[in-house]
């Protein structure tokens, strides 16, 4: 049961924190993949891109875990991550630099593609995944391997629903109230 419930944290802070990079990353991989090999390619940098994040936010933990009110400051930082999501301005991206790289290249430059496009979109999560590692590495193997099932169901529907999740107008809200209720259970101590 304690099992289940560690990979339920991470894998519920993954979806609310992520929901909102999620939608970001709809209109790069509609513009950027036509074919299935490219979604491939792109997938496997937003996976990797997971892991890294993961793996920094289990590094990090350590020295968190040091910190007297830790729980304190790191809901404060995920309600400021909170506000910092909601008030952030749409950014239209567009990426027209594969059509001129031979074709062997281009299934690379998809991977760091997907790699930077989720990596620079969910470093503003690792405050939440920091919280969630303070604690045994037992307990994060669990976190993460959560972390990772949302982040491979962020990938699926990315690729399956990007039409109906470009026209979703209310993902800060949702993003915002999740982040707002992370933040409560993390200053209370009960994740």
């Amino acid at each position: 049961m304690n099992i289940l419930i560690l990979f339920l944290e991470g894998f519920i802070a993954n979806i609310l924190t992520g929901a909102d990079d999620t939608i970001s990353h709809v209109p790069i991989a509609a513009s950027l993949l036509k074919k299935r090999k490219g979604r491939a390619f792109f997938a496997f940098g937003m996976m990797f891109s997971v892991f890294v994040i993961i793996i920094i936010a289990i590094l990090l933990s350590k020295i968190v875990y040091m910190i007297p009110y830790r729980n304190i400051i790191s809901a404060a930082l995920i309600l400021a991550l909170a506000f910092i999501v909601y008030f952030r301005k749409k950014k239209n991206s567009e990426n027209r630099f594969l059509r001129n790289l031979p074709k062997e290249a281009r299934l690379s430059a998809l991977s760091m593609i997907g790699f930077l496009t989720v990596f620079a979109t969910s470093i503003d999560d690792l405050v939440v995944y920091l919280s969630l590692m303070v604690r045994s590495f037992s307990e994060q193997i669990w976190v993460a391997a959560g972390i990772m099932a949302a982040g491979a169901l962020e990938v699926y529907i990315v690729f399956r629903f990007s039409k109906y999740l470009s026209k979703f107008k209310y993902i800060k809200e949702l993003t915002l109230a999740g982040l707002i209720v992370i933040a409560v259970l993390v200053g209370l101590k009960i994740i």
